[in-house]
Order: structure tokens, then C-alpha cells, then sequence
């Protein structure tokens, strides 16, 4: 196929030492003419009673909106940055109906909300998207575009065919000190970024928090994106998927110690030729 993907979620060692399970959750596919890659970090403060429920649901609204998505006229007409909003607004709709539906089959029970503060009961029974508050990140590579968006804390980096390196979707100086905006927030639509590039790209790397923070610098982070491509070529055999999966547990144990998730996203017809001049190391922007 001319594009391949693989995908990772591993549980941090802080959640397993208190009997948390993965608040983290990715999903990537790769179809005939795009491929498509999605994290999504449930947030881990107390009242998220349900946030990896909605890490779940948050991956999976993404992909059902972004291939209705692909299927948009607007799309053939080289317009489909100026409905990147719209595909938001989708997400942050079918995210509020799954939610609600999970609740509605299964309100919350006592020995998820015994252990909270009166203020957090409050908070998440008048507000429920409250307790599955989650961020979000998918990228799009295509045969004649790409794009991402993004809500909350996470990272993108994007490889050219020139041997470039892109981190092109824009921060947000509100996420720091643990905070970081969330598809349950007040103002999700407007909390979201978003990068559109108008020609085929050999990579994407999306991967929560946890990956990144991992790391002692930003330049090691983007060397090791840069290695997972590499490395994994066009075959992403199990063995390949297996030691990534060992790398990034022993990554977060010696880091982080959150949960880490990647997902990889390849136009293999583009990524014999990227690994030629990679060693270049290219240039890297930021946006």
C-alpha cells in the first residue's frame, strides 16, 4: 500500500502504581489515498472519573467526522482548510453524544465518585462531560494535502520530502503547569489549532504529553520521531510494533512516568527517498 501506520498506548508506571488504568488512547488506519493518525490523553486529575472512557470515544468521534470529512465536495476544490472548523465542531458534537450516551447506559456509581470532594460531585453531576475530559490530535496525509488539528497538550511533528522537519501546529501559551485546555471545556471550538499543507508529506508523529515530556529536550524528542520513521520503514511488522511498545514503556518509567501514546502515519513511496537525506537533519519550524 502507498500508505502504512502503526499505533501505540502504553500505561504509565505513576497509574500503575496507584491502580489506575491507561488514561491514554490511539488509533491510526491507512486507506488507499490518505492515512490517518489520532491520540488522545484523558486527562488525570480526580474528578476525570471516566476521562479513559473519553480518551476512547474521543479517538473514535475523530475518525468517524474526519472520513465524512474526506468525502466533503469542498475538498476537490482545494477548500478544505476553510471547513477545518467545521470538522471541529463535528468532533466536539458526536464527542457530547457519545459521552451522554455512555452516561445515560451507565450513570455514575458510588465507588467511582466515594472517593471525591463535595465541589467535584458537583462539578462533573452538572457538567458530566467533566468526568471524560480528554485532549485530541489527528493528522490527515493525503496525495494532495495534509492537515491536523488539535485540542489540549500533545505533540505533532511532520517530515518533508526535503528532509525538513515541521512542528506546524501553533502553540498555546495557556498549557503549562499541568494545565491544558480540553474537548469538555466551555470554549472547545475555539480552544482548537489547526495546520493545512498543500502537498504530500513522507511522515507524521502524534503522540500525547507523556512521550515528549519524556525527553530532556524538544530537539530529542523530534530525533526520535525522526527514528521511528526511519526505523520502522515501510513494514510495520510485529516485532517492529513490539519493540517500540518495549522502548516507550522503558521511556515513560524513566521519564514521565505518565501515559505515553504515539501514532505514525507514512507515504511509503516517499519515505526510501526521505531516509536517504535524513541524515542532513534538515531544518526544523516551528509554527
Amino acid at each position: 500500500m502507498k500508505y502504512s501506520d502503526l499505533h501505540i498506548s502504553v500505561v504509565g508506571s505513576s497509574h500503575i502504581k496507584n491502580g489506575k488504568e491507561c488514561q491514554d488512547y490511539s488509533y491510526s488506519e491507512s486507506q488507499e489515498k490518505f492515512a490517518i493518525a489520532i491520540v488522545s490523553d484523558g486527562h488525570g486529575g480526580d474528578k476525570y472519573i471516566r476521562s479513559s472512557r473519553g480518551s476512547k470515544i474521543a479517538c473514535e468521534c475523530c475518525l468517524k467526522a474526519i472520513l465524512e470529512y474526506l468525502k466533503f465536495s469542498r475538498l476537490k476544490a482545494n477548500r478544505g482548510k476553510e471547513c477545518l472548523s467545521q470538522l471541529e465542531k463535528n468532533i466536539i458534537y458526536s464527542w457530547n453524544l457519545a459521552i451522554q450516551e455512555d452516561y445515560n447506559n451507565y450513570p455514575f456509581s458510588d465507588e467511582e465518585i466515594n472517593g471525591l470532594t463535595e465541589r467535584d460531585k458537583l462539578s462533573i453531576n452538572e457538567n458530566i462531560s467533566q468526568a471524560y475530559g480528554a485532549t485530541l490530535i489527528a493528522v490527515v496525509i493525503g496525495e494532495r494535502f495534509s492537515f491536523g488539528i488539535q485540542i489540549g497538550d500533545g505533540d505533532c511533528v511532520v517530515l518533508k520530502k526535503d528532509g525538513d522537519v515541521l512542528l506546524p501546529i501553533p502553540d498555546d501559551d495557556r498549557l503549562q503547569f499541568n494545565i491544558t485546555t480540553s474537548l469538555c471545556g466551555d470554549d472547545a471550538l475555539n480552544d482548537f489549532r489547526e495546520f493545512w499543507i498543500d502537498e504530500p508529506i513522507v511522515a507524521a508523529v502524534v503522540s500525547t504529553d507523556g512521550v515528549l515530556n519524556s525527553f530532556v529536550g524538544e530537539e530529542y524528542y523530534i530525533k526520535f520521531c525522526r527514528t521511528v520513521v526511519d526505523a520502522t520503514g515501510t513494514d510495520e511488522s510485529v516485532s517492529a510494533v513490539e519493540e517500540l511498545k518495549e522502548f516507550l514503556t522503558k521511556l515513560s518509567n524513566n521519564g514521565s512516568n505518565d501515559d505515553v501514546s504515539i501514532a505514525v502515519v507514512k507515504n511509503n513511496d516517499l519515505v526510501a527517498k526521505w531516509s536517504s537525506i535524513q541524515d542532513t537533519e534538515g531544518n526544523i519550524d516551528k509554527a
